[in-house]
């Protein structure tokens, strides 16, 4: 299991993310943004090193997160 820098972490997973338009605006395709494509346990382990790191945990009472944002898209 590689140790490295978090930070770089993320930003070379951003670096090789494919990007589409959308009319006149770039928009990026990551695992941490749309849940495809698949994440690496080393990308996700660095997102959460650096959330750990950077919230003021005394301040929390509760933690939302989006749920399945594309699952509609799979029903028939």
């Amino acid at each position: 299991m590689s140790r490295a820098d978090p930070l770089e972490t993320l930003q070379d997973s951003l670096r090789g993310a494919p990007i589409i338009w959308k009319g006149d605006y770039p928009y990026f395709i990551h695992p941490i943004s749309d849940g495809i494509p698949r994440m690496e346990a080393e990308v996700l382990r660095a997102t959460r090193d650096l959330i750990v790191d950077m919230v003021d945990w005394s301040e929390i009472d509760i933690v939302v997160s989006v749920e399945a944002m594309g699952s509609h898209c799979l029903q028939r």
